[in-house]
């Protein structure tokens, strides 16, 4: 049998066309398969993303909140102290005033 042009035509289009397309096949199978894979790969990383991402802002909020706290209860602990000092001081100076009274008893006009 002469080999021609026209019978390797036929025989691409017989034989080796069905083989290229089949392996073709197989490959992008194999493909498809990979790339399901990544994609559940990267939504998981995606919902990681998420989690960690809403956990931060908890912390965030947490600290400022934290901060302003902070700071109320030092100007509770200043006004508490402003309390006490002034108590004190009212009291020093109920003492003194009651010492300087004079009570006169038994004086008639």
């Amino acid at each position: 049998m002469a080999v021609t042009v026209e019978s390797l035509r036929k025989l691409w289009k017989k034989e080796f066309i069905l083989d290229v397309r089949k392996e073709i096949s197989v490959e992008i199978e194999g493909l498809k398969s990979n790339m399901a894979a990544l994609q559940k790969k990267l939504d998981d990383i995606e919902a990681s993303h998420k989690f960690l991402s809403n956990k931060y802002d908890t912390v965030l909020q947490t600290i400022q909140e934290t901060k302003k706290n902070l700071t109320l209860e030092n100007q509770v602990k200043k006004l508490t102290d402003d309390v006490k000092k002034l108590s004190e001081e009212n009291y020093i100076l109920k003492v003194q005033q009651d010492e300087s009274n004079i009570s006169i008893h038994g004086v008639t006009l």
